[in-house]
């Protein structure tokens, strides 16, 4: 008889945890998708005020909000950088990273997200994208610089807008600083979801300019596995840079940083560019 009951019940069970399953993972997703924005923006105490500086500007996006920036203008200058910062920062802590940038030859401009520094709106990734969209379209209509002279910079939440102009403008060069492949890859050892509200994934496959991807193999905030995911998903060509040992907060912040001539050199020439002959 409690063999029977075993049996029956067994057979009960296993229809409703084949409905429940798919439930359940719809339900976790959801769930993930709501929250995942919330906890992706830790937006930081503003360190900068727009008049102190001359380099300070401010741009819109095509919705008109307004977006904080600061543009390093060399004369000089053959290529310019477009940076996109961490999710920890603003425009007042790139101080040092883009004094250097502009030393070594190249023009800079460095932007803030919109919720960020003196930005308008609020922290989102599609606010992300509109931001990186108003600082390509300051570059490339009001400054007039060929987009096959803008090198794309992005580092950490950075990497998202970057890989977004990377897929949408045709710059010259992408360079990513401790990208993650999706915002849930982040923080998920197994790509479990078909979308990300931070979905780096879909833009690396469509980039229209050589790519450098740089990740630390101790990287303790995006998995190094990140890394190597963006690598595969590129289209050629294409280069990763294992940095061993290096951590999150240890790929470029400054112009000094060993890791600086490898980056300067994919920058002077991303399409014969070759990890073997660099130092």
């Amino acid at each position: 008889m409690k063999k029977f009951e075993a049996t029956f019940m067994g057979k009960k069970f296993v229809p409703r945890l084949l409905v429940c399953l798919p439930l359940l993972y719809l339900g976790v997703f959801a769930a993930g998708f709501f929250v995942a924005e919330k906890i992706a923006f830790p937006v930081p105490k503003v360190f900068y005020e727009l008049e102190t500086q001359k380099s300070y500007i401010q741009l819109h996006t095509r919705e008109n909000t307004p977006i904080a920036a600061r543009y390093l203008k060399n004369e000089s200058a053959r290529y310019t950088v477009l940076y996109s910062h961490g999710n920890g920062e603003d425009l007042g802590q790139l101080t040092t990273l883009m004094a250097d940038i502009f030393s070594k030859g190249y023009s800079v401009l460095a932007y803030d997200y919109e919720g960020y520094g003196r930005s308008g709106g609020k922290p989102t990734a599609a606010g992300l994208r509109r931001a990186a969209q108003a600082a390509w379209d300051f570059l490339t209509e009001k400054q007039n610089v060929p987009p096959q002279t803008i090198v794309v910079m992005g580092y950490s939440l950075g990497s998202h807008p970057s890989c977004y102009l990377a897929a949408n403008g045709e710059p010259r060069a992408l360079v990513l600083l401790g990208a993650f492949y999706s915002g849930f890859d982040a923080v998920m050892p197994l790509t479990l979801y078909p979308v990300s509200p931070l979905d780096n994934r879909f833009f690396i496959r469509k980039a229209r300019c050589p790519v450098l991807i740089m990740h630390g193999t101790a990287d303790n905030v995006v998995p190094f596995r990140n890394g190597k995911r963006l690598h595969a998903a590129a289209p050629a060509p294409n280069y990763f840079v294992s940095l061993k040992g290096a951590n999150h907060f240890e790929y470029l912040p400054s112009a000094t940083s060993p890791n600086w001539p490898l980056v300067q050199a994919f920058i002077e020439d991303p399409k014969n560019f070759s990890l073997k002959t660099q130092p």
